[in-house]
C-alpha cells in the first residue's frame, strides 16, 4: 500500500511524511505528485518536459510565484515545479 502527503505532494510506503511529519492517507490514482522544483533561469525545467513528453508521462508545470510576482522581479528568479499524476 502506498501513502500520500496532501501538503507535499509526494509518495511514501509508510503513513508518516518525512518532509512535514503529517499523518498521512491512502494514495489514490487521482493524486498529484511532485516531481523537481527548478529555477527558471535553468533550461533543466525544459529538457525534463521534453522528457516526459516524449515518454507520454502526464504532467503540469505551476510557477512558484504567479505572474504578478514574476513581472515585479523578474522571471529569471521564479521557480517551476513540475507535477505529475500518482499511477501504480
Amino acid at each position: 500500500m502506498k501513502y500520500y502527503c496532501q501538503k507535499c505532494h509526494l509518495i511514501y510506503d509508510q503513513d508518516i511524511c518525512l518532509q512535514c511529519g503529517e499523518k498521512l492517507k491512502e494514495a489514490h490514482l487521482d493524486d498529484d505528485c511532485f516531481l523537481i522544483e527548478k529555477k527558471q533561469l535553468w533550461a533543466d525545467a525544459d529538457m525534463l518536459k521534453e522528457l516526459l513528453e516524449e515518454h507520454h508521462v502526464p504532467y503540469y508545470c505551476a510557477s512558484s510565484m504567479g505572474a504578478g510576482m514574476s513581472l515585479k522581479i523578474g522571471p529569471m528568479r521564479d521557480l517551476s515545479v513540475l507535477c505529475t499524476i500518482f499511477s501504480l
